[in-house]
């Protein structure tokens, strides 16, 4: 099997699980809410930004599955799983931290720390999977309209000759 083959289902797979997390939090985002009021932020904010929260990553989620402009929602997935990650990792940072409430009736862990560690690691390997799907995926040496089929256009047809 080849590496891209390999690689391929990334983004959908993420997409999939985006979809469940923010379904879950559009069904119960009282652990996103405790997350956002632990962060200090205004309480007239934190409804208006889980709701935020919830929304992209149900869209972001929808995108990946069905691999609309994939680079650009690779990249913002990246920049998503980047945030959540620094959340988690200053969770970890803290005496008592909040249950974030990531995925929902998925994680069962005894403390809030144990479920930091468990969604940074979590996190961390979908980072790794999608900067792997970028690079291994993404064309090589190519200039704009050229194919990755040498000789051929875009479109795969050979160009004529003039």
């Amino acid at each position: 099997m080849t590496r891209s083959k390999l690689v391929a289902p990334i983004p959908v797979l993420v997409g999939l699980l985006l979809l469940y997390a923010g379904f879950t939090k559009a069904h119960d985002a009282s652990g996103l809410s405790t997350a956002l009021a632990f962060d200090d932020l205004p309480p007239s904010w934190i409804s208006s930004l889980a709701l935020l929260i919830v929304q992209a990553e149900i869209i972001l989620g929808l995108a990946l599955a069905m691999g609309v402009n994939r680079e650009l929602t690779i990249w913002a997935a990246v920049a998503l799983f980047g945030l959540y990650s620094a959340q988690l990792a200053y969770f970890l940072t803290v005496h008592r931290p909040p249950a974030c409430g990531c995925l929902g009736a998925l994680e069962h862990f005894k403390s809030a720390r144990t479920a930091a560690g468990f969604g940074l690691g979590r996190n961390l390997l979908i980072l790794a999977a999608l900067l792997a799907y970028r690079r291994i995926s993404a064309p090589r040496d190519r200039q704009p309209g050229e194919s990755r089929n040498r000789g051929q256009n875009a479109d795969g047809a050979r160009p004529c000759p003039t």
